[in-house]
């Protein structure tokens, strides 16, 4: 809960990626609608592997939570590793499912992200639940996090690791959980003396609800005084700037387009990229579809990938081996997306490396000094000009 409060407000305060969100009219309603842009994630294998690693160290981590090597101990220490595997599952079990009913395929990321929710879930009463209480902890958290991420995708709170709908809101549903499905002989196992006279334990075990109170009360201490330090922190820091621009909190859009390689570690971490390879790759990112007013071929008499199907007038067929013709729709995302761009500061220009450093004399004669705007148009007409999208970064 802690993490993901403050990971709330970071977001709050330091903004939207650029061209995270495009701001449409829609033409039923004539009312404003908010168009999200994807933005993958780098490595889903080496994601795979990390959450991996993370969810053994959970187990780890809520069993040994009890210190405590007696018989009984050992006891709560075993029933928490059990109910955190049996939530953990559930919740990933849950999206995969539902992933696969409502879009046909099963979303990687997203199982990581429902694993984590059931995980932070069910920390908090791991020790004194029962397993079926874990399992509709799990499911219940994977509904909690996936309503609370689509809810501050459409205020436009961009949250690009889902911190606060995997760590605090489903943290604050664990907790009220702890208060639904407590039991009272466990508590008892656990603490190591009787529950209160008042019959404080879960709700659904006949509880007075003294317990699921105090834990209520719990969450809004925690979210009052984690908001309160983190906004005072990252305000101070939103307002110290940085001699390569930006400030302490927000990096430049120069930095923000090319990446934090290019400007303040001397190139790319990828021997072979350069920036063009950033800029079609960002390009990418928001405009997936070639666009819908293409620049001419520089070379007209070599087609690198020649369609049987595209009509005599060189205008692909309806169902052209490259993909469906762009809709009305995506021609009005791609221009707003333009449109976006070239409100840039299109006067300053911008020197992507470090001139006074000895090792980026070779980063600097890749570099080109010109305006934002003009990288942008460069890298859509390079864009499609191209139909093999560039290389995930």
């Amino acid at each position: 809960t802690t993490g993901g409060v403050a990971a709330l407000v970071a977001c709050i305060l330091v903004g939207p990626r650029l061209l995270r969100f495009a701001i449409l009219t829609d033409e039923e309603t004539g009312l404003p609608a908010t168009i999200v842009n994807e933005f993958k994630g780098h490595n889903a294998a080496m994601s795979n592997i990390g959450i991996w690693i993370l969810c053994c160290g959970w187990i780890s981590f809520n069993a040994s939570s009890v210190v405590d090597t007696s018989a009984s101990g050992i006891e709560v220490a075993g029933r928490a590793a059990v109910n955190t595997i049996l939530a953990g599952g559930s919740s990933m079990a849950t999206s995969l499912l539902h992933k696969g009913m409502t879009t046909g395929t099963c979303d990687l990321p997203a199982a990581h992200n429902a694993l984590l929710a059931g995980l932070v879930g069910v920390t908090g009463g791991c020790g004194y639940i029962e397993p079926y209480g874990a399992i509709v902890t799990g499911i219940s958290s994977y509904a909690v996090y996936y309503a609370v991420s689509n809810f501050i995708l459409a205020r436009r709170i961009d949250d690009p690791l889902d911190a606060f709908p995997v760590h605090g809101a489903t943290g604050v549903w664990g907790l009220i959980c702890v208060g639904l499905f407590a039991k009272g002989e466990l508590l008892e196992t656990h603490f190591g003396r009787p529950h209160h006279p008042s019959n404080h334990q879960g709700i659904f075990y006949g509880g007075s609800g003294s317990l699921l109170g105090a834990q209520l009360l719990g969450a809004v201490v925690i979210i009052g005084i984690v908001a309160a330090q983190v906004f005072v922190l990252l305000m101070t820091f939103k307002m110290i700037e940085t001699k390569k621009g930006g400030t302490w909190l927000r990096v430049d859009k120069d930095a923000e387009i090319l990446g934090l390689d290019f400007k303040y570690h001397e190139g790319s971490i990828y021997p072979k990229m350069d920036t063009q390879d950033i800029e079609l790759h960002n390009m990418h990112a928001v405009n997936p579809n070639p666009s819908p007013n293409p620049s001419p071929n520089p070379n007209p008499d070599h087609n690198p990938n020649p369609d049987p199907k595209a009509s005599e007038d060189g205008q692909p067929a309806e169902e052209a081996k490259g993909g469906d013709p762009i809709t009305e729709k995506e021609k009005r995302i791609f221009d707003s997306m333009t449109s976006a761009a070239s409100e840039m500061d299109e006067t300053d220009e911008v020197t992507f490396f470090n001139s006074s450093s000895p090792t980026s004399a070779e980063a600097r004669e890749k570099s080109v000094e010109h305006t934002e705007h003009e990288r942008y148009q460069d890298a859509s007409s390079e864009q499609v000009s191209s139909n093999a999208p560039p290389s995930p970064l």
